[in-house]
């Protein structure tokens, strides 16, 4: 009895493995199989694996091709079996004229948004020494205006002004931080 629900429960565990496969896509299509890659050590006759291909080949009778029709690679009509389109490759002419594709293709996504939002606050902090020094006078006279103020009412119009600064800052990492809602498949239906 043990051993039987040990069979069972290795059936179960090898169809739920065979669902995950299935849905990542990881399962060999029908009529397919494995060719290894190997290079033989002259020295020691040994075969080192360099690698393995899955292949699948169909042989058809000439009626079925003529009813389906397929394009060489990518080409239309796109099927049997459809090609989706390569993912992760570089589009070089975009990276050319627009730099900031560029910065995120060679760092990636998330470390692209932590640098923009480090310069985005650098920038933040130039801006700030800058207009500090462009608008120095109209400073020293706020500073006049707060000295004659009783120290609770100043003390009040600083934390307003540092507040109304903190969350300026706050809004522009977030708004170059955030995620777009709209996945990017859902831009070709709208267009």
């Amino acid at each position: 009895e043990k051993k039987q629900k040990k069979k069972q429960g290795q059936k179960k565990k090898k169809s739920m493995m065979e669902q995950l496969r299935g849905s990542l896509g990881l399962t060999a299509p029908e009529n397919s199989g494995w060719v290894y890659f190997g290079k033989t050590d002259l020295k020691t006759g040994k075969v080192e694996s360099r690698g393995k291909l899955l292949v699948s080949v169909e042989i058809l009778p000439s009626d079925l091709v003529n009813r389906r029709k397929c394009g060489d690679g990518r080409d239309e009509p796109n099927a049997f079996p459809m090609l989706p389109p390569p993912e992760g490759r570089v589009d070089f002419t975009k990276m050319m004229f627009n730099p900031f594709y560029a910065v995120q293709t060679c760092l990636g996504d998330s470390l692209a948004k932590e640098c923009g939002a480090g310069c985005c606050c650098i920038l933040f902090a130039a801006a700030f020494i800058a207009l500090g020094v462009v608008f120095g006078p109209e400073i020293q006279i706020l500073m006049s205006v707060l000295n004659m103020l009783p120290v609770e009412v100043a003390k009040i119009v600083v934390l307003v002004i540092v507040g109304l600064i903190v969350c300026c800052c706050g809004y522009l990492c977030c708004c170059v931080c955030r995620k777009d809602k709209v996945p990017d498949n859902e831009y070709d239906e709208i267009v």
